[in-house]
């Protein structure tokens, strides 16, 4: 459905995350972000001035791979407002670009686009910058590279921390992370 739409039920959606379109990449993203993705778990999830929500939540990054969409995403959209209109992401190339935008905008993530492989690398360094210094280490990191037309090659990652992810247990000195293939 259309998950962002304004909902009275929510402090997250509707303006400016609100479209009018249906079962978008923006929507999942906004699903796993204002619903609790674990409820039976106390809410000890760090919050900070993009990202106020206390539940479990999955915030999302995405990164277009030398493609562009119909606008360009102000890169300080996250602190100064400036949001551009939707567009419908089932008509065309470009604006299933603008979807992957909207995704990071509705998830509270962010956007980057990159179109060399030095780049890529410098956009998931930023991604993991950006997640350390937002949520320390209350956070794991998964990824998904998805195929937008040939030559793309089709990957998915995660890495996550292999200590107990409750609040209680997050002073543990004995934190480290593994790196996990997904098929």
């Amino acid at each position: 459905g259309n998950t962002d739409k304004d909902d009275t039920g929510s402090d997250f959606d509707g303006a400016p995350y609100a479209d009018t379109y249906s079962n978008t990449l923006a929507d999942v993203a906004m699903e796993y972000y204002e619903n609790d993705l674990a409820p039976n778990v106390n809410d000890f999830v760090p919050t900070n001035s993009r990202d106020l929500a206390e539940h479990q939540h999955m915030v999302t990054y995405t990164i277009g791979f030398g493609v562009s969409g119909t606008f360009i995403l102000d890169p300080d959209y996250l602190d100064n407002g400036n949001y551009p209109t939707w567009t419908d992401p089932t008509n065309d190339d470009p604006e299933k670009i603008d979807d992957m935008q909207h995704a990071a905008v509705n998830g509270r993530g962010r956007y980057m686009s990159a179109t060399n492989s030095l780049e890529l690398v410098n956009e998931l360094y930023r991604i993991l910058k950006d997640i350390a210094f937002y949520a320390g280490s209350a956070s794991s990191v998964s990824a998904i590279f998805s195929s937008l037309g040939p030559g793309f090659i089709t990957k998915s990652f995660s890495m996550m921390p292999t200590y107990l992810r409750r609040a209680r247990r997050l002073a543990d000195s004995s934190r480290s992370l593994r790196f996990t293939t997904l098929s």
